[in-house]
């Protein structure tokens, strides 16, 4: 018999009406066409003059249960301190690890600005550039989008886009002496700000780490409570941790942190600290990060050493201040491989599980707690509370 040659579309149609494929998978077969069509889009900046490039998402994450149909949504896995969403590059803003995260089975990641890692000299003015260039491309550009609310997501996420909100974690200086650029920073949608044991705005006294907050610190601390912005204590030192838990109106978070009654490493939480958080509502987001875990352990404990970790916070704590901040980034180099994989969420919540942890807390621990603490932030600034100081306040040191 001889051989016929058939066009794509052709053996698309015979494909179909045989019963081979299904209309569903025609159509994303047309949409991953799409999709490759977009790749390496040129989208302008407002606050540049000059283009950024967009990278390719990449290709399709492998195929697995089929996913929700457009339009509905799916329960919030969230990642409270996330550096791999997002990346950038000469002048480029990398999308391409989207997919990855969604097939890692998260729906919202906050993600650390400035993106570009190279040192501004005026961060504010970068980080306006960058969410400004990013709601255009989430406007253009499948697969993520920039979310306004919080709180909105608690009911659940869009099937098939990524939810971003942002956080600063910068060492150099984020507030350029005057509090009131906190306001201007959450009106361009930072839902978090890391204060750092650096110190590259005074916000403490002199000396080295010193735990005692400047007036200007003070005004800081006053002024993302009255903003709604989640103060991040993590990159503080401890003494300076328990300095602006006493000082700040409104809880706090570790959002990437681990505690030493479980690893007994410097970085994490002392009890004393864990102690001023449960006293005050704050919450921590425990990381993945390798030799905070671990300590030299080998990696293939490192599910069972987070679990750990989970339980005692939760013990502290309670379940509802728990949540997850992996603080991935290069993909993965300093996270244990037993945890960087695209299940790894699935595990956390499947051990969980089988050491008695109800359904209600492990939703709360995967997404939900992250999200009500940022949006119990955002609650308490809306509550009465003095103006926000101006520029002309002082950021003087104390002596």
């Amino acid at each position: 018999m001889p051989r016929v040659k058939l066009t794509v579309a052709a053996t698309i149609v015979v494909l179909v009406a045989a019963g081979s494929i299904g209309v569903g998978e025609v159509r994303d077969a047309v949409r991953a066409a799409d999709r490759a069509k977009v790749a390496d889009r040129d989208v302008r900046s407002p606050a540049r003059s000059t283009p950024w490039r967009v990278a390719a998402l990449g290709p399709l994450p492998p195929r697995g249960p089929a996913p929700p149909k457009g339009g509905e949504t799916i329960p919030p896995v969230a990642d409270g301190h996330n550096h791999e969403a997002l990346s950038a590059d000469g002048g480029a803003i990398d999308t391409s690890k989207v997919a990855g995260l969604q097939a890692r089975g998260l729906g919202v990641v906050i993600v650390g600005l400035p993106v570009d890692r190279q040192r501004p000299a005026d961060v504010e003015a970068r980080v306006r550039e960058e969410l400004a260039l990013l709601r255009g491309m989430s406007a253009n550009a499948a697969g993520f989008s920039l979310a306004d609310d919080p709180a909105a997501l608690l009911a659940g996420v869009p099937a098939g886009r990524l939810q971003l909100l942002f956080s600063i974690e910068w060492p150099d200086g984020v507030f350029g002496g005057d509090p009131s650029s906190v306001r201007r920073y959450r009106d361009l949608g930072v839902r978090v700000i890391g204060l750092s044991e650096k110190d590259g705005d005074g916000l403490f006294g002199r000396g080295d780490l010193s735990a005692t907050l400047t007036p200007f610190g003070t005004q800081v601390v006053a002024a993302m409570n009255e903003a709604g912005v989640l103060i991040d204590v993590t990159h503080l030192s401890h003494a300076q941790k328990l300095a602006v838990i006493a000082r700040s109106r409104a809880p706090v978070v570790a959002s990437h942190s681990l505690v030493q009654a479980v690893t007994p490493v410097r970085f994490n939480l002392p009890d004393e600290v864990v102690a001023a958080l449960a006293r005050s509502g704050g919450s921590v987001w425990v990381s993945f990060n390798r030799s905070d875990l671990l300590s030299g352990a080998p990696d293939d404990e490192a599910l069972g050493r987070l679990v750990g970790h989970i339980e005692a916070l939760v013990q502290r704590l309670g379940e509802d201040r728990v949540g997850i901040g992996t603080d991935l980034q290069a993909g993965g180099r300093y996270v244990p491989a037993s945890l960087n994989r695209d299940d790894a969420f699935a595990l956390i919540a499947r051990r969980l599980r089988e050491r008695g942890c109800s359904q209600a807390a492990v939703d709360g621990i995967l997404g939900g707690n992250v999200l009500r603490a940022l949006a119990a932030a955002a609650s308490a600034g809306r509550s009465p509370s003095p103006a926000t100081p101006s520029r002309s306040s002082p950021p003087g040191p104390t002596s």
